[in-house]
């Protein structure tokens, strides 16, 4: 995460004017691959913030690891992505694992993935209950 900076006012040398110096930040940005082409539809942290989905107009979704920032699951997907969120598996003395559910970006289903292990962009179950595209979740 970048945080803006503010100037602080440094003498270059004695009896120099002040110059502008802004400490540079450690950042390493994501590496391209892993970005979309396409704008992000849905973006979505599991309760305990240790995975991170995200869906896009591409078709696709993705699945990071958050503590070591790597891409866990890319998959393809046979329909445009809405917006997704993580459900279940809230730790605790629940032993469920997270399932992503993505809504379709033009047609009223909700589909549920096992996103965080099965990268074959299958849903496991599909839930017809709207009558127009979901725009919440």
């Amino acid at each position: 995460m970048i945080r803006p900076c503010r100037p602080r006012l440094v003498p270059a040398a004695l009896n120099a004017p002040l110059t502008n110096r802004c400490p540079l930040r450690s950042f390493s940005p994501p590496h391209p691959q892993t970005l979309s082409l396409a704008p992000l539809a849905g973006f979505a942290a599991t309760p305990d913030g240790s995975l991170l989905a995200t869906t896009a107009g591409d078709k696709a979704f993705k699945v990071f690891d958050v503590l070591s920032f790597d891409m866990i699951t890319w998959a393809s997907l046979d329909f445009v992505p809405g917006v997704c969120e993580w459900i279940g598996g809230s730790g605790g003395r629940s032993r469920s694992k997270p399932l992503l559910a993505i809504a379709d970006a033009h047609a009223p289903p909700i589909r549920l993935f096992d996103a965080a292990s099965d990268a074959s962009g299958t849903a496991l179950k599909t839930l017809n209950i709207h009558t127009a595209p979901v725009l919440q979740i």
